[in-house]
Order: structure tokens, then sequence, then C-alpha cells
């Protein structure tokens, strides 16, 4: 994919931290957008990560897999963002 400059990556970044923080995102489209934003295929992405490409489709898709909190620590690493639990 292309290389986006680091304003394109600051704008990506920005609008996609302001849909998850108004709860607007599943975790999948949250994966999925953050990918995007930097500009990686799900291959690249997950080899980035260190994850199957396989499981990556698989949450991209919110599909139902069992995937551990280390993986989800690694797709959103990269982010600063951590998964938190809250009662609605």
């Amino acid at each position: 994919m292309k290389n986006l400059t680091p304003e394109q990556y600051r704008k990506n970044r920005e609008a996609l931290l302001l849909e998850l923080d108004e709860g607007k995102l599943t975790l999948g489209q949250f994966i999925r957008k953050a990918r995007k934003a930097v500009g990686k295929t799900q291959q690249e992405y997950a080899q980035m990560v260190k994850i199957d490409p396989k499981v990556l489709s698989y949450l991209e898709n919110d599909k139902d897999i069992n995937v551990t909190l280390k993986t989800i620590k690694k797709l959103l690493k990269p982010w600063g963002v951590q998964l938190t639990v809250r009662q609605k």
C-alpha cells in the first residue's frame, strides 16, 4: 500500500481515535480502520504486530473467534490504545 505522509497519518489517527472515543466502532472496525490509517495491507499489518493474518481477517470482520488478550494487545499497541471493560 501507499506510504502516508506524517500529516496524513496524524489526521487519520485523530479521526479514528475520535470515533473510538465516541463508541462508534466495534473492535473489528477499529482494527481495520487502524490498519488502513497506516496504509498497510492485512498481511503487512499482521507481520508488523506478529499475529497470523487469518486471525486479523476474522477480527476485522467481527467474526466469532477465540483470541487471547495478548493478541488484542499486540493489535492495539501501535496506537497506544488499551482494551477496557465498562458498564453501560
